[in-house]
């Protein structure tokens, strides 16, 4: 009777629990566990992957605010001040731009394959600006560099989306993408010193020798290792024709899509209002570098722990359009705490919210 009892409750305990239409089956278990360990990258594969993927990031940030520090030397030397807004801009307006549409290219065909394209672009360009004779040379290589740079960013999104489950999206996010601020530290400064000290040429000749080789090992172990499974609308999308799975794409809404550019400006503030150094306007820059930084490995940490995203999306939003107001108050008078506080608050706003988006992803 004890026993019956025993059972009785068991039985309720398990149907509360667990409902019949819920109650997960041996058969499924198997097949789910047998998905999840061939669908994701795990042990030496992942290391391997990820330690790849760093430096192609750590390459980005370097492009994206070396050229800040170093624009007054090249206006020098290519005798043309009429180009200086170029030189900075026509990489990070093909970056900004192109991130929207290049995010569905992934999603629509071949992630090694469109990440394979994009870091043959990358090469290309960093090798024309490189060796540009002309200021004209010089922005076309930059242009065709930030249109590689861009796949690069959401290629390297895409990879780490497909290695690794979901719960472990935003960690991994955070080995990747947080070297990006490291780089943005210590590019200014060494930009700075070689234009002060040598050339602007010495910031741009090493880099056909030093990203081929990483884009190299990068693209091969992408190729190697990343062959991940398709989810069921993902399928229905690569099953339509080119042409449709094209115009499936938001053409418009790239081309309205633009970034705020005030990254490429602040170090010209420095040395052509301010009288400062391109080493010390390099220095400066650190700040808005130091609140991304902190405030990505911060956010990553509590959207790993409690699951949310939504909110820090829409405070990053609001912490970046107060700190680019703020920062418009900079004049000739601006004392150095009050500019590290505001460039400061603008990195801790990039830094909250600019990652969720890949996190919603």
């Amino acid at each position: 009777m004890d026993e019956e009892k025993d059972k009785l409750s068991r039985s309720l305990v398990e149907k509360e629990i667990f409902p019949e239409d819920d109650q997960p089956k041996p058969k499924e278990l198997l097949e789910n566990v047998k998905d999840s360990s061939d669908r994701y990258l795990t042990g030496w594969r992942l290391t391997l992957v990820t330690i790849s993927l760093v430096p192609g990031m750590f390459l980005k940030g370097v492009d994206s605010s070396v050229i800040g520090v170093a624009t007054p030397g090249i206006t020098t030397s290519f005798h043309t001040i009429d180009d200086l807004a170029w030189y900075g801009s026509g990489y990070m307006l093909p970056h900004s731009t192109l991130q929207p549409i290049l995010g569905a290219f992934y999603k629509s065909f071949n992630v090694r394959y469109v990440f394979l394209i994009s870091i043959v672009i990358f090469e290309v360009g960093s090798c024309l600006y490189a060796a540009a004779p002309t200021s004209a040379a010089f922005i076309i290589g930059r242009v065709i560099a930030g249109c590689g740079a861009a796949g690069l960013l959401q290629g390297t999104l895409a990879i780490v989306g497909l290695s690794v489950p979901k719960r472990k999206i935003p960690l991994y996010y955070r080995y990747v993408l947080s070297v990006q601020g490291v780089s943005a530290c210590t590019a200014p400064i060494f930009g700075g010193t070689s234009t002060d000290k040598l050339t602007w040429r010495c910031i741009v000749y090493p880099k056909p020798a030093r990203n081929l080789p990483i884009g190299g090992v990068a693209l091969a172990m992408v190729m190697l290792f990343v062959k991940p499974k398709l989810s069921k609308q993902a399928k229905d999308i690569r099953s339509l024709p080119p042409l449709q799975r094209l115009k499936r794409m938001d053409w418009a809404g790239t081309i309205i899509f633009l970034s705020a550019f005030y990254l490429q400006y602040i170090p010209i503030y420095f040395q052509a209002i301010r009288g400062t150094s391109a080493l010390h306007g390099g220095v400066r820059m650190i700040a808005i570098d130091a609140g991304r930084i902190v405030f990505i490995i911060i956010l990553s940490i509590l959207v790993t722990k409690f699951g949310h995203y939504m909110p820090y999306m829409t405070d990053g939003t609001i912490i970046t359009a107060i700190a680019a107001g703020l920062l418009t108050m900079f004049d000739i008078d601006t004392s150095t705490a009050r500019s590290t506080a505001f460039m400061f608050l603008a990195g801790a706003g990039a830094g909250t919210g600019g990652n969720q988006p890949f996190t919603a992803l």
